[in-house]
């Protein structure tokens, strides 16, 4: 039976540039099918009802509406996993981490592996080693994967099960770390951390289920209606069976890893990371649907192993590519073949300038098609900032880690933190589409987060003292980054982003106005209720529907 609902006395926000203010809306089937002011929205809704459409009213009481905010980067099932496993505190000393580690170990069977994480690598050196862990697990086998997933700490148990020794060689884009003598002392980077990952036993798939619907709702529940997932095959089996069982409250556009961060296997088809096209195919629709390949070119900032152009001030180096330009190409030629666009992270200068190079040697058909997008760009060397927008390349970045990582960026990079470091305005102003998101687990998955961040200029001590970082954007440019832009990046912005005529009815109701409460308090404006598709999806006096 069709579905109705006539949402009244609104100050909705629509993001359509043609009608960017309305009062009302008809909704019809999932999507907006008036927009406008209460007369016409209600006839709309009469002559639905005349043809028997069920109708039910939503009255805003006067309160702000505005498109459903999309997170263009998150992992669904790590977060799901991380919801299960032993979490550590970044910010926490050294000896309360030892004594949760410690605790979480007495608590489990013998034999069992002990699993978690969240240590931040850069404030754990050199303290962190096989001997300290086995201090505290003795010979249990031991995985805590550090704050940025791009590292992690074992026990000598687990390097056991995983068969590493001292002729054990690094693999290709990864270290295993090694003391004096030679022999691995525990700690793991990048493709590496693969080794031992691989032989830790799978979680339970309807935990691991459950948590992902739970990490969604969460995001529901902030005013997202609209994810970016970056997974596995196994997770799009995942999210296909929660939508199929009508547990998947908000939308999600999955683009699926490849290489051993991914959970591949160094020389694999990187086409082999996805589901064939025909069984994607069968499954996807408006909620569920794949979009993208994704790449890993380089490590991150705090585990120093960004890729840079020159060394970093602090004397930890210039870290290393962790894929080279023939795996790029062959990444490269994978996505075009399915349609899909080409997601390479890239934090450093010199992995950015890789993955535009990369870019660039695209057909200008093929990149305006398939809208490929560089993850994250941390630093971005000056005379880069302008190719992004002459090739149209999507800078989808992530505004709270700029807060989070601002004291070690500015160690570590310097000047070209503040000339090309979380360079949002700068690219903004250099015609780069530009997208937001939170890499959730490694950052909250809360778009009010990056949106405080992005108007604060990721320097909220600055904008205190009166200043207006030269990063900062304005309220209006980075709803935009965080509604229009990841639609864009997905390639759905003919349906997605607005609320507008024909576009779904994806939309937030918020208790405290974005555009009114103090910019500080942005980050806590409080959502009242969320809808996907014109079904309500969070409801903050009842909470998840």
């Amino acid at each position: 039976m069709s579905a109705g609902l006539l949402l009244r006395d609104g100050r909705l926000r629509t993001g359509d540039p043609s009608r960017p203010e309305a009062t009302a809306a008809f909704v019809r089937d999932g999507r907006f099918v008036v927009v406008g002011d209460a007369a016409a929205a209600e006839d709309a809704a009469r002559a639905a009802a005349a043809e028997g459409t069920t109708i039910t009213e939503l009255d805003a009481r006067g309160r702000r509406v505005t498109p459903g905010l999309v997170d263009a980067h998150v992992h669904v099932l790590a977060a799901a996993e991380a919801a299960l496993a032993l979490r550590l505190d970044p910010a926490a000393p050294a000896d309360e981490a030892h004594a949760r580690i410690a605790a979480a170990h007495a608590a489990l069977p013998p034999g069992a592996w002990l699993v978690g994480g969240g240590q931040r690598d850069a404030d754990w050196r050199p303290a962190a080693d096989r001997a300290a862990l086995d201090r505290l697990v003795e010979d249990r086998p031991a995985f805590l994967r550090t704050a940025d997933w791009h590292g992690a700490w074992v026990s000598s148990a687990a390097l056991a099960r995983a068969g590493i020794t001292r002729s054990t060689p690094d693999p290709p884009g990864g270290r295993i770390g090694r003391d004096a003598a030679g022999e691995p002392n525990g700690r793991l980077e990048e493709n590496a951390v693969a080794l031992v990952r691989d032989v830790i036993p799978r979680s339970d798939a309807e935990r691991l289920a459950a948590g992902a619907q739970s990490f969604l709702a969460a995001a529901a529940s902030c005013g997202t209606t609209f994810v970016h997932g970056f997974e596995s095959a196994a997770g799009w089996d995942a999210l296909r069976d929660l939508r199929d069982d009508g547990r998947l409250p908000v939308r999600v556009a999955v683009a699926f890893m490849t290489g051993a961060l991914g959970g591949a296997r160094p020389g694999d088809d990187p086409a082999s990371a996805a589901p064939t096209a025909a069984r994607l195919a069968a499954e996807a629709d408006e909620l569920l649907f794949p979009f993208a390949l994704k790449g890993f070119l380089d490590g991150t900032l705090g585990a120093a192993t960004a890729h840079l152009l020159a060394p970093a001030d602090d004397g930890s180096g210039t870290g290393y590519a962790t894929l080279d330009a023939p795996g790029i190409a062959a990444l490269g030629a994978a996505a075009r073949a399915r349609g899909w666009s080409l997601a390479l992270h890239a934090i450093g200068d010199a992995a950015v300038r890789a993955a535009l190079d990369h870019f660039a040697a695209w057909p200008a058909a093929d990149r305006e098609r398939l809208r490929p997008r560089i993850e994250h760009a941390q630093l971005v060397a000056l005379e880069d900032l302008s190719r992004f927008g002459a090739l149209g390349v999507v800078a989808s970045m992530q505004p709270a880690h700029c807060t989070g990582d601002r004291p070690l960026a500015r160690a570590r990079w310097g000047g070209r933190d503040v000339s090309g470091g979380y360079a949002w305005r700068q690219l903004l102003a250099a015609g780069a589409p530009l997208a937001f998101g939170s890499d959730a687990p490694i950052e909250p998955c809360d778009p009010r987060a990056a949106l405080a961040a992005a108007v604060l200029g990721g320097d909220p001590d600055a904008h205190a003292r009166g200043a207006v970082p030269a990063r900062a954007l304005t309220l209006d440019q980075a709803f935009a980054a965080a509604t229009r832009g990841g639609a864009f990046a997905a390639r759905v912005e003919d349906r997605v982003g607005m609320i507008a005529p024909g576009f779904l009815a994806d939309f937030v109701v918020w208790e405290d106005d974005p555009w009114e409460v103090p910019v500080e308090r942005l980050a806590r404006a409080r959502v009242d209720e969320t809808y996907v598709q014109g079904v309500r999806a969070f409801a903050r006096r009842h909470g998840a529907v």
